[in-house]
Parts: structure tokens; C-alpha cells; sequence
């Protein structure tokens, strides 16, 4: 049987639309507001949603997700569940700070061990890691196609998960507003082929 033939369901993965000014800036658990525009990308997504047949949408609940989201589950008639498991990593005292301004001892203590290191009262990547890895779990248990809507963190390990490889969690994230559809396949639902 060929893949194509072989896809069991398929995970949308969605990366917020653009946020307004911060540039620069660590605002992994902070409230900011999406760019004048990000309707268009909920219409955009809605038209895969509709065709995937998504059962729900899963949402972290930082309001920058959660409009989205709210917004797509309305037009498209499906249910919405807000997953704090889903939220960007807590970066404790960096947040709110210029990146530039931020301890370079720390920032290369990150760099040298992201699964261990945690910034100032925030969250170790391996804490992330579980998370998600929680919730990835549970959407493959139910067998579903479902739309999930996050930040660059958690949608880097949930990537990486799919595709049964170890996270790295300094890899590039997706850009925000872009998408990812991944199709699970049957023999192996662990495991999938990303779309680019």
C-alpha cells in the first residue's frame, strides 16, 4: 500500500499570525497583540481545516492564539479546546527584555544545554519537552485530524516528534502565520513525512 494511501489522520500546525512590536524582544508567556491583518490567515486556514475534516482545534491560551483559533473554530463549526500545554516556553525574568540585554553567560549556558538549562524562574526545555510530548500522545491515541495552534516552541517539538526525531530546541521556529501539515501514517502512527 503506498503512503499516500496509508495516512491515518493529519495534524495541522499553525504558528501564530505576526505580533506588534517586538522585534527584539523575549515575550515567551507575555500578552501581545496580533498585526492589523491576521483575519486573512484564519480564512486562509479555514479552507484546509474544512478539507482535512478536523474534528477540533487545539489552541494554547495566550490571547494571540486563542483569536485565532477562536475565530477559525466559529467559521468551521468544530469544537475548540485551549491546551495549556501548548503554551510558549516561560522565560522567568527574561521576559520582556531586549535579547541583547540579557546575560550573555546565561543566554551561552542555553545554547550549551537547552533541555537542562531554565533562564531565572522560568522552564527548562526538557520541561517543554514533556509537555508536549504529553499532548502528542494524546492527539495520536485519538486517531483525529485536528488543527493545533501554538508558538515556535512547542510547534518545534511537536514537528520533531511526528517525525520521530529528537527536538532540538535551537532549531529555527516556524515563521509566525505560516502552517505545517503533518499526515500521520497507519503503520506507524508515530511517525509521519512532514509537508514543507
Amino acid at each position: 500500500m503506498s503512503p499516500k494511501n496509508n495516512v491515518a489522520f493529519s495534524v495541522l500546525l499553525v504558528r501564530h499570525a505576526p505580533v506588534q512590536g517586538k522585534a527584539g524582544v523575549c515575550y515567551g508567556r507575555q500578552e501581545v497583540e496580533l498585526c492589523p491583518g491576521w483575519e486573512a490567515l484564519v480564512e486562509n486556514l479555514f479552507v484546509f481545516v474544512k478539507k482535512l475534516s478536523c474534528t477540533n482545534i487545539y489552541t494554547s491560551p495566550s490571547k494571540r492564539c486563542y483569536e485565532m483559533a477562536d475565530r477559525l473554530a466559529k467559521k468551521a463549526h468544530i469544537t475548540l479546546i485551549v491546551d495549556h500545554r501548548l503554551l510558549e516556553l516561560n522565560f522567568g525574568l527574561w521576559e520582556g527584555q531586549r535579547w541583547e540585554t540579557i546575560d550573555r553567560s546565561q543566554l551561552d549556558l542555553w545554547a550549551m544545554c537547552p533541555e537542562t538549562f531554565a533562564p531565572p524562574k522560568g522552564e527548562s526545555g526538557l520541561s517543554l519537552c514533556q509537555r508536549v510530548k504529553s499532548f502528542w500522545q494524546e492527539i495520536v491515541q485519538k486517531k483525529q485530524s485536528v488543527c493545533v495552534i501554538s508558538h515556535g516552541g512547542p510547534l518545534r517539538v511537536l514537528k520533531s516528534l511526528a517525525i520521530g526525531e529528537q527536538p532540538y530546541l535551537l532549531a529555527p521556529s516556524m515563521p509566525q502565520g505560516s502552517f505545517c501539515l503533518l499526515p500521520i501514517y497507519g503503520d506507524n502512527p508515530f511517525l509521519s513525512k512532514a509537508g514543507k
